[in-house]
């Protein structure tokens, strides 16, 4: 399988407002992939509202935008999950 290794660099953090950060994803020391992400919160309905943008450059031979999308998805149900309190999304 190898080993996956992820590189992130932060350029802003705005409290409670917006996150801005870079990063790379290699697997056994060959980066496949490459981002600039921007992470947005914002109230809605008496909550918080994010929104996740990323911008991606593929390295080929990689799993692209299909294993990003699956690896932030599984990432952010899990925070919700904890955010809410069901422990059984840790399980």
């Amino acid at each position: 399988m190898g080993e996956h290794a992820n590189e992130t660099r932060y350029f802003e953090i705005q409290d409670r407002r917006r996150i801005v950060f870079a990063y790379s994803m290699a697997l056994s020391g060959r980066i496949h992939t490459v981002s600039l992400a921007t992470v947005v919160f914002a109230e809605a309905d008496g909550g918080t509202r994010l929104t996740y943008t990323e911008q991606m450059c593929v390295i080929p031979p990689s799993d692209g935008v299909e294993g990003r999308e699956h690896g932030w998805n599984a990432l952010l149900t899990a925070l919700e999950a904890y955010l809410v309190g069901d422990t059984r999304a840790n399980a």
